[in-house]
């Protein structure tokens, strides 16, 4: 007597098959680009890059994009990290991920570092925006420019004019620099803070060149200053807006002394100055539309 064995292999449908079920798209990634950019970079605020990543190739892609747009270099050791990070992506990377470049630590112009920024910088030419630090001169900034490789640049961020004053009190003759065309593209221009020194508006600007691209202007003063000085701040503001019809805003920041409290801004002499200058020249630029309007009409 013999026997007979059948073997049956139970199959499950294709619809039901892992191939399939992994190919879907996940609901996170059906949402818009902006959008899941938000929810990731909440996420990174309770979460290591590195885990999120581990998600998928979409989820790494966005985290990158997160991670790279805005570089903050806050150290040595932060800039021979991001130096190092540089050499070991490829140029498509850095072109598309960096935008923004924040140096909150200022190598001095004759060290390793240094060299490392300027390296990073011409390797980021998608660069956007740059932020730089009190303390450097004329020559060191055009140097740094010079160094970014791209026509991307159209934001640039200076904390104070501190190295730049006192180049201008020792060396006058130094502040024309040769900025060649890389500070051409640059629409927005802000220098945030006042330092110990003083810079005239005009000759801060003929620091970075022409500008003939500049729309969006930010300067900063200080109350209870020297009056002198206070007069030529608002003269140069006037000039600066006769002679740039396409600037969109000028913005001026206006500081407290140390010993005074904050309310004094508002009763100082300079805020009325300025207060009087904005009311005379939205008075000017609002009887140039009309004339243009009428020109239009005719």
């Amino acid at each position: 007597m013999s026997t007979i064995t059948v073997t049956k292999t139970q199959t499950r449908s294709r619809s039901f098959s892992l191939s399939l079920v992994s190919a879907r798209v996940p609901p996170l990634l059906r949402l818009p680009s902006e959008l899941v950019l938000d929810i990731l970079e909440l996420a990174l605020s309770e979460t290591k890059p590195k885990v999120l990543a581990t998600v998928s190739k979409a989820v790494s892609s966005y985290v990158e994009t997160i991670v790279y747009r805005t570089v903050v270099l806050d150290s040595k050791d932060t800039i021979n990290l991001f130096h190092r990070t540089t050499l070991s992506k490829s140029s498509n990377f850095l072109a598309c991920h960096v935008k923004k470049l924040v140096l909150t630590w200022g190598p001095p112009s004759k060290t390793v570092q240094f060299t490392r920024l300027l390296d990073i910088v011409a390797a980021c030419t998608g660069l956007c925006a740059l932020v730089l630090p009190s303390g450097y001169d004329v020559d060191t900034i055009a140097t740094i420019l010079r160094a970014h490789r791209g026509n991307t640049l159209s934001e640039m961020i200076v904390h104070s004019h501190e190295g730049v004053s006192l180049l201008s009190m020792f060396y006058p003759n130094t502040m024309k620099v040769d900025y060649s065309t890389r500070a051409s593209s640059i629409t927005h221009l802000r220098i945030c803070e006042t330092s110990s020194g003083w810079v005239a508006p005009r000759e801060m600007l003929d620091m970075f060149g022409t500008l003939p691209q500049l729309t969006h202007l930010e300067l900063p003063r200080r109350i209870h200053a020297n009056e002198d000085n206070d007069a030529t701040f608002l003269e140069d503001i006037r000039a600066i807006l006769r002679t740039r019809p396409f600037m969109k805003m000028l913005a001026v920041s206006v500081f407290p002394q140390s010993w005074s409290p904050p309310q004094d801004v508002c009763e100082s002499s300079i805020w009325e100055m300025l207060s009087a200058l904005r009311s005379e020249d939205r008075s000017a630029r609002e009887a140039l539309r009309e004339s243009e309007s009428d020109m239009v009409t005719v």
